[in-house]
């Protein structure tokens, strides 16, 4: 089942780059803990990392990772980039779900998320045909339960869509949201990338907060990506617009 989590030299690693462009955060990087992480499967056979972490402010961000496709499109864990004209390249990158789920993996017990042995538990998680959260079965990872994290999340706007059949079709509305854009190491604030590299300084740290300010709010709505001032985007229906990857080595450089 986690086979197709796991990392291959032929998938462009993780670079350290920056993106322009419950309850909703503000744009910066967070010191959190985790306080749930629990693996899922969609119906289509995308896997995921859900995850919830917590800050000593009790301020809580809950984020489902997608670090698969779907089963009719291979299961993998990573896309075929594709030129100008739609044709593919040859080079192949980690989905950003997979890139997340894994640096949180790698940042906090050394391990590849494809590594990890998750133990069944039953937790409460939301039902959507109950209207509320039930106790369910879930593959929950235990070793990173209380672990330090921090993350460089982003504010953004996005579409509200609504289930119609098998499709999910924008209703015209939109609102805020948060998602997580880069993992850092609590302890140094080093990345995956940096550590990879054998950095000790972490540079990108004060890179990612120089660029992405408090004020960043990413527009992600249909047929507008990109960055928008916090000035315009007080009614995320008006928003205008304008707008990094990661991987794990070999070399054992993650053991806490």
């Amino acid at each position: 089942m986690f086979e197709n989590l796991k990392t291959d030299a032929s998938v462009t690693a993780e670079t350290d780059v920056v993106m322009g462009g419950s309850f909703i955060l503000d744009t910066n990087i967070y010191d959190m803990n985790v306080d749930m992480a629990y693996f899922d499967q969609a119906a289509s056979g995308a896997m995921s990392l859900n995850i919830v972490t917590v800050n000593a402010a009790k301020q809580t961000h809950k984020e489902t990772l997608w670090m698969t496709s779907g089963t009719a499109k291979g299961g993998r864990n990573f896309y075929m980039v594709k030129d100008q004209n739609r044709q593919e390249t040859g080079e192949k990158r980690y989905l950003p779900g997979f890139l997340v789920a894994n640096a949180i993996c790698l940042l906090t017990v050394g391990k590849e998320v494809g590594d990890m042995i998750p133990e069944e538990k039953v937790i409460n998680v939301w039902n959507s045909e109950a209207g509320k959260e039930m106790p369910t079965p879930k593959q929950v990872l235990t070793e990173l339960i209380g672990m330090p994290i921090s993350l460089g999340i982003l504010k953004t706007i996005q579409d509200i869509t609504t289930k119609v059949g098998n499709d999910f079709i924008e209703t015209g509305a939109s609102r805020y949201n948060n998602e997580i854009n880069k993992v850092f190491r609590t302890k140094d604030h080093l990345t995956v990338p940096e550590i990879t590299a054998e950095i000790t300084e972490p540079a990108f740290y004060n890179k990612w907060l120089n660029t992405n300010t408090t004020e960043t709010i990413i527009d992600k709505t249909k047929d507008k990506i990109g960055l928008v001032s916090k000035e315009n985007a007080a009614n995320p229906n008006s928003a205008s617009n304008t707008a990094g990857t990661d991987a794990a080595p070999k070399k054992k450089l993650f053991g806490q």
